[in-house]
């Protein structure tokens, strides 16, 4: 599988930057997204037009498991639908309600989505994802 297809989009991760999401990944799009470097090839790189391109893994193990909305607690769900695409969204116990609902063509770009729309809704404010929060 080509590594493109495991990282989120140049447009996607340029949105994630303008968020203030920390630029800390294996990977990065450069060279105005025409070429993927690896973090150690960061560290030669003169530019600011870099952005973290975060891969699947990445993006999985920082989303949040479950999250408080309104005073009930939700957890993530994730599903591959039958025509190829992505879904995800979190769902509260009892009644089984389903909010930021996210869908994408590829487990990156959903997982992305979801996260911006996170950060957007002010769920994720933790060190470990925004600049400035150390």
């Amino acid at each position: 599988m080509d590594i493109k297809e495991q990282v989120c989009s140049l447009e996607l991760a340029e949105k994630l930057k303008r968020l203030g999401v920390k630029q800390d990944s294996l990977w990065y799009w450069a060279y105005n997204g025409r070429m993927l470097i690896s973090e150690s090839e960061r560290n030669v790189y003169v530019g600011d037009d870099i952005y973290a391109a975060f891969t699947v893994a990445e993006l999985g193990a920082r989303l949040p498991s479950e999250l408080k909305h309104q005073g009930e607690w939700y957890f993530f769900v994730e599903r591959k639908l039958s025509d190829g695409k992505w879904v995800s969204w979190y769902q509260d116990r009892p009644d089984n309600t389903k909010i930021l609902k996210t869908t994408g063509f590829g487990n990156a770009e959903e997982r992305t989505k979801q996260v911006i729309r996170l950060v957007l809704n002010g769920y994720i404010t933790e060190v470990d994802w925004l600049e400035g929060s150390d």
